[in-house]
């Protein structure tokens, strides 16, 4: 039995242009095949500057949303769109779920605010829940940029039985060593599938530590990167199988195992049980 997913990630360099560059990768996908894709955090943003990002923040059903949704629908896949959004006099860091239709199946409001030059707590309203979705080819769940630094995210998200978790995100400095290690481990800890998206830079340009890093990636449940779209504006994409097991020689003499199910069964919660104390 098999649950093959064609998984894209969407990387459009930030600054001038990276909205309509970023439509029109996203639909490159859709025609090779994309089941779902992924487009990096803040995507409303990417053109902003630290003065105009206000001004570029949109309502639901605004004009970044309702394009997005339309490329959905006619490629028939999903999308995880990350959006800045007004509502009800808020304002979130907040994805998308677009449904194969286009219509939005569900959302996701970050729920760690990052102290960085998104000036998040000064504008954004953190969210309070970590859904997980059920599509038409699995259970998904999604994660935004800060999230990524508190394990029990990834967790909650893998009880209550996310086989894919997206990460769209905005990271930047002199070395990805960080980010990159703690990604293979969500994915390793919990036998699941990570989906990276971030902006790289401009093809005709450069990159250099401290700038965006791009190298939005598939990571599977071994660690193991299956694809990488590196620096620059581009995609990347991959086929995966949701019913393949996670296998392992637990005792190197022929005794294989799914390993995604004995770290289930081996769970100890009581011993965890101080991570739901109030701190």
């Amino acid at each position: 039995m098999t649950r093959a997913v064609r998984v894209s990630v969407v990387q459009p360099a930030s600054g001038p242009g990276a909205l309509e560059a970023g439509l029109r990768l996203l639909a490159h996908v859709g025609q090779q095949g994309a089941d779902i894709a992924c487009l990096p955090e803040y995507f409303n943003l990417l053109e902003a500057t630290l003065s105009s990002w206000p001004a570029h923040v949109e309502a639901p059903g605004g004009d970044t949303e309702a394009r997005v949704q339309e490329i959905a629908a006619e490629h028939g896949m999903y999308v995880v769109l990350p959006l800045a959004r007004r509502v009800g006099g808020q304002v979130r860091n907040e994805a998308l779920l677009l449904g194969r239709d286009g219509q939005i199946v569900g959302h996701y409001v970050k729920t760690h605010l990052a102290r960085a030059a998104d000036v998040e707590l000064m504008a954004a309203t953190p969210g309070d829940e970590l859904p997980v979705f059920d599509l038409d080819f699995g259970r998904v769940g999604i994660m935004l940029c800060y999230d990524n630094y508190f394990p029990e995210v990834a967790a909650t998200l893998a009880r209550k039985g996310a086989e894919i978790i997206f990460y769209p995100h905005l990271q930047a400095g002199p070395s990805e060593l960080v980010w990159e290690t703690q990604l293979r481990a969500r994915a390793v800890d919990h036998c699941l599938y990570v989906v990276a998206s971030c902006p790289g830079v401009a093809r005709h340009s450069f990159w250099r530590p401290g700038m965006l890093f791009g190298r939005s990636m598939v990571v599977g449940p071994d660690g193991l990167s299956l694809c990488d779209a590196g620096r620059y504006e581009s995609t990347a994409t991959v086929d995966i199988d949701l019913d393949k097991p996670h296998l392992m020689d637990i005792t190197h003499e022929g005794d294989v195992r799914d390993l995604r199910q004995l770290v289930r069964e081996d769970r100890r919660p009581l011993l965890y049980r101080i991570l739901a104390e109030e701190r």
